[in-house]
């Protein structure tokens, strides 16, 4: 054109390079390869319903990428300050990789490098490498007759196994109240601390130890003032 616009298949081109025409799924809008003696291989393809291909003749959505290379097959590098990525759905931002390299899920602010407004689902093993801190409620379902939860095993045989690192005086498990005061404790020897009292049998122990039933010690009971009631 006049404006030294190229057009192919039209004769009024809006851009230095425009392409109309028919395409269809055998024959797309725009075409881009690279030959050699031994193949052509395809670099680009632009369809007739606007999906891109890099690297594949037949993109089946807006986006797709196939890669046959010891390299990474997407590279995204912000050089900037705006967010890496931003996913929306319907106008409505769920998903982003901030500036750094943080990321939100739900959120548009993660305060963490990874940050989810909602609920978790997971169907597999998950592993928590630190410190994992509950600022809400933590609800662990196991479904099914052998789904287990484990700390410090991988292999848990119960709906809640913990396990040490040996067989000494470490401590294995702990109650502790907001005062920092130990109620309860286990250390991986098998020793046991309860700092109230203990009640079997009833939920209203009145004295340190208060069995509500009938007992049996198999070996020596040493009781150093002994009152019956009954």
């Amino acid at each position: 054109s006049r404006s030294g616009n190229v057009g192919l298949g039209t004769t009024s081109p809006k851009a230095r390079l425009a392409l109309s025409g028919y395409a269809n799924s055998t024959n797309p809008l725009l075409y881009i390869s690279t030959s050699t003696p031994l193949a052509t291989s395809t670099v680009l393809v632009v369809t007739g319903t606007g999906n891109l291909g890099l690297s594949t003749t037949s993109p089946t959505s807006r986006l797709a990428i196939e890669a046959s290379t010891p390299t990474s097959a997407f590279l995204l590098n912000q050089t900037g300050t705006g967010n890496l990525m931003t996913l929306e759905d319907n106008g409505m931002q769920v998903f982003s990789v901030l500036d750094g390299g943080t990321v939100g899920i739900g959120t548009t602010t993660p305060a963490q490098t990874l940050s989810l407004h909602g609920n978790l689902y997971t169907s597999g093993t998950s592993f928590v490498g630190s410190t994992l801190t509950a600022t809400s409620s933590v609800y662990l379902a196991t479904g099914g007759s052998s789904a287990f939860v484990g700390i410090g095993t991988t292999t848990p045989y119960s709906r809640l196994s913990v396990w040490g690192t040996g067989t000494g005086t470490n401590r294995l498990f702990e109650l502790t109240n907001n005062a920092s005061t130990t109620l309860a404790s286990f250390l991986e020897n098998g020793t046991g601390y309860f700092l109230g009292s203990i009640g079997i049998g009833t939920t209203t122990p009145g004295k340190l130890f208060a069995v509500h039933g009938d007992a049996l010690v198999s070996g020596t009971l040493s009781v150093a003032g002994l009152i019956a009631t009954s």
